[in-house]
């Protein structure tokens, strides 16, 4: 049996914010009409691609997409857009929409107080795109309209913040019966139990890993709460374990193996609420992970190109001793 001491904290989805729905249903007719005007003028990808340059040029927002692909990017600005309209019936429909892409906001770093730059550069791209075709009364539903969807980020993020809150409580408890060497090796375990492949990538000894994979969990729990810090960490892990050959494709097989091993320490304490919440930081952190050790790769490999080509088509002494003299 458990000794954990804690009580159960259960976590729920807030209601969406609340709304007068017959200024609802006036302002949503005027969304809805806008939004076909819109794509009658130009084309999805364009529409996207619009957005996601005026992004770029916001000092604040840039950092948030500096290593997106534009297309892709632009793609999933206009889908959240379009979702709107497809569920302007329902203010619930479009809280859930928010709410799911929540956990991904706050790994991003993205904010509330972010939304007045949003709002300014989406109207901007509607009103050049529609110029005197834009009803004023359509401007002022899409301005109410982003209100709503301010609260509604502001909201969804912070139930993250609560799930955080149960993942640390949750932690707390396990590191009365467990150490992190413990929960490492326990890791390390599970790990080759469920891959024998990636015993290969694992060079040093089992109890230098096992301490390694405990401290790590640790760390990023610690930092869960701040997305920036979380993302630092996760990167710089990333990066490392470019080093040690390990691929994107391996890191999903990490998210199973601390659950598992979670799963087991908690005890008692886990909760579908409380394994959820896990659920939702451990996707962040693989997510992170994958993406840091796929910017390395890709950096690398240029980086191998430049070198290959210098070595063929410049003389290395004359190229040495004029990189020196710079520095």
């Amino acid at each position: 049996a458990s000794r954990v001491r804690r009580k159960h904290v259960h976590v729920k989805k807030n209601k969406a914010p609340k709304v007068d729905l017959q200024e609802w249903k006036f302002h949503s007719n005027f969304i809805v009409s806008s939004w076909r005007k819109l794509l009658r003028k130009v084309s999805y990808a364009d529409l996207g691609l619009s957005i996601y340059e005026s992004v770029r040029d916001v000092d604040e927002l840039e950092p948030l997409f500096r290593f997106t692909n534009r297309v892709v990017q632009g793609t999933k600005f206009v889908d959240m857009l379009s979702s709107i309209v497809d569920n302007i019936h329902s203010p619930a429909e479009i809280y859930v929409k928010i709410a799911d892409l929540a956990p991904l906001h706050h790994r991003k770093g993205v904010r509330g107080s972010q939304m007045p730059l949003m709002q300014e550069i989406v109207m901007r791209v509607f009103d050049s795109t529609l110029g005197d075709d834009m009803l004023e009364e359509e401007k002022k539903a899409w301005l109410w309209m982003w209100a709503f969807l301010t609260k509604a980020l502001d909201q969804s993020l912070k139930e993250v913040g609560s799930t955080l809150s149960v993942v640390r409580d949750c932690w707390e408890s396990i590191l009365e019966q467990y150490t992190p060497a413990d929960l490492g090796e326990l890791i390390y375990d599970q790990l080759f139990k469920l891959a024998p492949n990636v015993a290969s990538l694992f060079t040093k000894p089992r109890e230098v890993m096992a301490i390694k994979m405990g401290n790590t969990l640790g760390t990023l729990v610690s930092f869960a709460d701040d997305p920036e810090s979380m993302k630092q960490q996760v990167t710089w892990l990333g990066v490392r374990h470019v080093l040690y050959n390990v691929r994107p494709h391996h890191i999903p097989l990490i998210g199973p193996v601390f659950m598992n091993v979670l799963s087991e320490a908690a005890g008692a304490m886990w909760t579908p609420e409380v394994e959820k919440s896990w659920g939702i930081v451990i996707k962040m952190v693989c997510e992170n992970m994958a993406e840091a050790i796929q910017n390395g790769e890709d950096y690398g490999t240029s980086l191998e190109h430049i070198v290959l080509y210098l070595r063929e088509h410049v003389y290395i002494e004359v190229f040495s001793k004029n990189f020196q003299a710079e520095l």
